[in-house]
């Protein structure tokens, strides 16, 4: 079933995927609805065991994902269990990300070096409740709400999160950066924390993309 193809939600998730990528990555998209439990690694059933099972499905999905980008990269399969935090320890000479919403499961990967990290997320495109908005935007932000949805806000963020995690190891608030967002493209500039290393001032980037259902974002650090 893991092998099943993609229906067409999961092939325009696909596309939008490759879209935001260097030529250099991989990418996979799976259906959670297409991925047994059997297809996780010894290792990582082990970690997972006693977990809720949609969070098992997530992760056996997600793993899968992420050894289909291995092998589009050039490395050997091999078990992926979660370290501290949860958050998986990568092989050498690679850099990747995984997400999981709304029945998906996405991973992207590049060479590293020369690319250190990456970010990615997929996000439901749905109005946020006013207290979610104001956790979500900076107030240097609020002028952009009335141009881009708050949803697009939440997955840069958490695609910026994600890939400063991979050199930090360190988490960052919601309102640590302050983001530039045009078509297609943004910026996170930091402004703010005291638990990460990041400078003030100093600027992550990457691309987004929505449809009528998600958006995605890719941060990316050279």
């Amino acid at each position: 079933m893991a092998g099943t193809a993609l229906n067409p939600e999961g092939q325009a998730l696909q596309t939008l995927l490759q879209s935001l990528l260097p030529a250099a990555a991989a990418c996979r998209v799976q259906a959670l609805a297409d991925t047994p439990l059997s297809t996780l690694w010894p290792a990582e059933a082990a970690a997972s065991h006693s977990w809720h099972p949609r969070r098992q499905v997530e992760f056996a999905a997600g793993r899968h994902a992420a050894r289909a980008v291995l092998a589009a990269l050039g490395q050997a399969a091999c078990d992926l269990p979660p370290g501290p935090q949860r958050v998986p320890a990568w092989p050498p000479g690679v850099c990747l990300s995984l997400t999981h919403t709304d029945g998906w499961a996405l991973a992207a990967g590049l060479p590293a070096p020369p690319w250190q990290a990456l970010g990615l997320d997929l996000a439901q495109l749905k109005p946020y409740a006013p207290g979610v908005v104001e956790r979500i935007l900076h107030p240097l932000e609020c002028d952009a709400q009335a141009r881009w949805p708050a949803a697009l806000s939440f997955c840069i963020k958490e695609a910026v999160y994600k890939a400063q995690w991979t050199l930090s190891q360190a988490w960052m608030d919601f309102h640590d950066v302050v983001l530039v967002i045009e078509p297609g493209r943004f910026s996170a500039k930091v402004v703010g924390g005291r638990s990460h290393p990041w400078p003030l001032g100093h600027c992550f980037e990457g691309r987004w993309v929505l449809n009528d259902r998600h958006v995605l974002a890719v941060a990316l650090i050279p």
